[in-house]
């Protein structure tokens, strides 16, 4: 009777079989978690890009819709006109900003409309007082804005000589006003109202002051270069009385009607503003998107230039 051959089995091939797996196992595993991770990154990158393009068209719309209406809508605020006399006899305040909060297409944004000259323009004071004297005022209009994060900043001019003109220099961003600042800093306005850096200052106006909107320290700035202390003192205290009064009647009150000082102050203060911004903060998941639409002429003579900054 012949026996059955015997089947030995070998411990080695079967771990080496069971090693084999697992290792398949894990390369199918890194497989997956790449292919996911690749996925996941996709996505976000195709969600970053839907919303860049949704804030880009939004901008692009309200810039259209916006910019020329700034000025009607801050004489409207005023109780005034487009020829900026007053609708009715009422105790209206200047309004040199207006702020709303508006959503589209689920996105939310905060607007500012603003005078821009109702604010100092760096590039005046710079070329006017140079650059020490100007940093100073700077750190002084700047204690009126938004808290801590004023603060923080640290204010570092920076002019540029002009191309055609060497010697004359100029501010055109505010890159050359603040020292490695984060744009929240300077564009973000405080929780309490307090308006933000921005609201003080500005490097894209004519220079002159729309002296019915501007601050005290504002005029004081400007004014007492070529009118003195005294003389400056008495236009504010003036205009704070009637913020709305012909600039005749306001150099009358100040004692500046004699050429020379009439002449000065005109070449710094005007009663019309010219230059207007609109401000959009683009609130995102992750964080805030600040753009800002600056209007330089006179939209009813088709004389409006823009230009546009992005942070």
């Amino acid at each position: 009777m012949s026996e059955e051959p015997t089947i030995r089995h070998h411990p080695h091939n079967a771990g080496f079989a069971l090693i084999l797996v697992l290792v398949l196992v894990m390369i199918a595993g890194s497989l997956l978690s790449a292919y996911a991770h690749h996925s996941a990154v996709t996505a976000l990158e195709t969600r970053d890009a839907a919303e860049a393009l949704q804030r880009r068209w939004a901008t692009i719309s309200m810039r259209a819709t916006l910019l020329e209406r700034v000025h009607p809508v801050l004489l409207r605020a005023e109780d005034r006109g487009l020829d900026g006399r007053r609708l009715a006899d009422t105790d209206a305040q200047p309004v040199a900003i207006r702020t709303t909060r508006v959503t589209l297409a689920d996105q939310p944004y905060t607007l500012t409309l603003s005078d821009e000259q109702a604010k100092v323009d760096v590039s005046a004071v710079v070329r006017e007082q140079g650059t020490p004297a100007a940093e100073r005022w700077v750190r002084r209009l700047l204690r009126q804005t938004s808290g801590s994060r004023a603060n923080d900043l640290t204010i570092h001019l920076q002019p540029i000589a002009l191309i055609d003109d060497a010697q004359a220099t100029t501010i055109l961003t505010f890159g050359q006003v603040f020292d490695r600042a984060r744009p929240e800093q300077f564009l973000a306005r405080g929780t309490g109202g307090q308006p933000a850096p921005v609201d003080a200052i500005t490097c894209w106006s004519s220079g002159k002051l729309n002296y019915q909107r501007a601050s005290d320290d504002a005029l004081r700035l400007m004014c007492e270069p070529v009118l003195g202390i005294a003389r400056s003192r008495r236009l504010i205290e003036a205009r704070d009385e009637d913020p709305f009064q012909d600039m005749e009647v306001l150099l009358r009150r100040a004692g500046a009607t004699d050429p020379k000082s009439s002449k000065e102050v005109r070449a710094v203060l005007t009663e019309r503003s010219r230059c207007h911004g609109l401000w959009i903060t683009a609130h995102g998941t992750q964080r805030d998107w600040y753009s800002a639409i600056i209007g330089i002429g006179d939209p009813d003579l088709g004389t409006l230039q823009t230009r546009t900054l992005e942070w």
